[in-house]
């Protein structure tokens, strides 16, 4: 009676509420496309070379080797240096624009924004001809005396990955400095408070989240770039890098080892994120209230310089753009440009190079569609619902893929639909559901 009593109520419930059969639908995808292909990863970085042992030699060798450890301190030092580098150059110049009537400043935020979008390698592979051995800077500096070799390396790495991330910032940071109660100043200053220390002590705290989110996104993708390392990393070699090689070698695969990295580099961002989440939950924060903060005017002089200063840094941002805009523009002899200007480069790219920017630009359109749909029903069941496990359950899994690398999320798509049924290794739709 007890059972057939409560067998009726969860019929009722999935008759009155059709969401919770939605959330129970996206939950299997979820686990079929997150969780299980991470499960593959720690099943394969735990088997000894037989793939019948179970063993934990393979992560003590990535603390041990040093081959591997190498690859993880290149890792980690280059996430910080960029995150470090990235905030300083941002968030100042954020701060100047979002307070001070400077002009252009929707068509700065138009411009930060499309550098948000612009692919890592674009930037490395540019100042790889800017900046390498035989690049046009190099060979000019060296000209007139200046003893620069080469920015191939860690340093071309970090310095690719900062200007690269700098339109994340400004944006995130301009948002907070924009956005902020200005009553808190106003009662800081109005007790004797400086400006400056004002803005110190006051507002910048108050955009801790959002600097704090920026630091995170940029530092993870720093941490699981693959492009800018493999194009102009030189000798240098990142954990991303490393674990492509060790599972897609020419020479010899060993996929053990590169599930134990993968491990590794989700335990990693796991951890960060768990770390930034905690620091933020510590402390409260007020940045809206009624009134926005209000930009103050400026001299004449100190909004030339504030201009300048802009300029030089979207200039840098935008080199790889401006660089490879002008170079699509001239003709090429073996790899060489030439003097000239043309549009044959596009003619030919129409005529015989248009079906992969086609296939790019399906994958793209298929995969932002299925992301709106899925993403919007996810955060309407977590928002609105009040599921005490499934709508916890949902959300942790939506974030899984964001704390993992495209390598190591690759890889696991890879170990989970290279077999039947779902032999889906090497179509576009396993390139549609990672993206």
């Amino acid at each position: 009676m007890t059972a057939a009593l409560g067998q009726r109520r969860i019929q009722g419930r999935l008759h009155l509420d059709p969401w919770l059969v939605v959330a129970l639908v996206l939950g299997l995808v979820l686990v079929g496309l997150v969780l299980i292909p991470q499960v593959w990863l720690v099943r394969a970085s735990l088997l000894a070379p037989d793939g019948q042992t179970v063993t934990l030699v393979n992560l003590a060798r990535f603390f041990t080797l040093a081959r591997y450890r190498n690859a993880l301190l290149n890792s980690v030092v280059v996430s910080l240096l960029t995150t470090v580098l990235a905030c300083l150059a941002a968030v100042p110049l954020a701060f100047a624009h979002a307070r001070y009537r400077l002009p252009g400043q929707q068509t700065l935020l138009t411009l930060a924004t499309m550098a948000t979008v612009s692919p890592p390698f674009l930037g490395a592979y540019v100042w790889m001809m800017l900046l390498g051995w035989s690049g046009w800077v190099s060979v000019g500096l060296r000209s007139i005396g200046i003893p620069f070799e080469s920015i191939v390396g860690l340093p071309g790495i970090v310095w690719v990955g900062t200007w690269g991330s700098f339109g994340l910032v400004f944006l995130l940071a301009h948002d907070a400095f924009s956005n902020m109660d200005p009553s808190l100043e106003e009662a800081a200053m109005s007790v004797g408070a400086s400006r400056l220390r004002t803005y110190l002590q006051i507002s910048l705290p108050l955009a801790t989240p959002a600097l704090l989110t920026a630091a995170y996104m940029v530092a993870m993708g720093a941490f699981s770039d693959f492009g800018t390392p493999k194009i102009i990393g030189g000798e240098v070699r990142v954990l991303p890098v490393l674990i492509y090689n060790e599972f897609l070698s020419e020479v010899a695969t060993n996929p053990s080892m590169a599930s134990a990295g993968s491990i590794i580099m989700i335990a990693i961002s796991s951890g960060l994120l768990v770390l930034q989440r905690a620091f933020l939950a510590r402390r409260s924060y007020a940045l809206s209230g009624v009134h926005r903060a209000v930009r103050r005017p400026v001299s004449r002089w100190l909004g030339a310089l504030a201009m300048l200063w802009t300029a030089i840094v979207f200039l840098i941002v935008f080199a790889p753009h401006l660089v490879m805009t002008a170079l699509s523009l001239v003709p090429w002899q073996s790899g060489i440009p030439q003097r000239g200007l043309t549009l044959a480069n596009y003619r030919d790219l129409l005529q015989h190079s248009l079906q992969p920017v086609g296939v790019s630009y399906l994958l793209s359109i298929v995969s932002s569609l299925l992301d709106v749909v899925v993403g919007v029903m996810l955060a309407y069941i977590v928002v609105r619902k009040s599921y005490r496990v499934l709508a916890p359950a949902l959300s942790g899994m939506v974030m899984v893929p964001y704390v993992i690398s495209g390598t190591v999320l690759a890889i696991g798509l890879i170990m989970t639909f290279n077999r039947r049924p779902l032999l889906l290794t090497g179509t576009g739709v396993i390139l549609c559901l990672s993206y």
